[in-house]
């Protein structure tokens, strides 16, 4: 339903605030967090503003796919903010691959 994409789409907000928030270990460290938190936010949540506005199941799947892979760059922002840039670009360097194993396999 719109309201449930609309539910998801303030999770994601509050999820990137969430990984680039907090102390990060240098302003270098900071931005590898916001750079990945806002790769997070605009592709899950574009994603998941096309659901709220329309909530077809290929729509809805889509979003549900962009959710999955965009654990990714959430995760980035997270080591990256903690002190890890090299762990955040090997983290980040996964999603090319992630996008192209699922067209042989469904992530959901």
């Amino acid at each position: 339903s719109p309201a449930s994409a609309a539910t998801a789409l303030a999770a994601t907000a509050a999820a990137s605030v969430a990984a680039v928030g907090g102390h990060a270990h240098s302003g270098r460290h900071r931005l590898g967090a916001l750079t990945a938190g806002a790769l997070y936010s605009a592709t899950v949540g574009r994603a998941q503003l096309a659901a709220r506005d329309d909530p077809s199941a290929d729509t809805v799947r889509r979003a549900t796919m962009a959710g999955i892979h965009g654990m990714v760059p959430l995760q980035a922002a997270l080591a990256a903010r903690r002190g890890s840039l090299l762990g955040a670009l090997a983290v980040v360097a996964a999603l090319p691959l992630a996008r192209r194993l699922s067209r042989k396999v469904s992530p959901t």
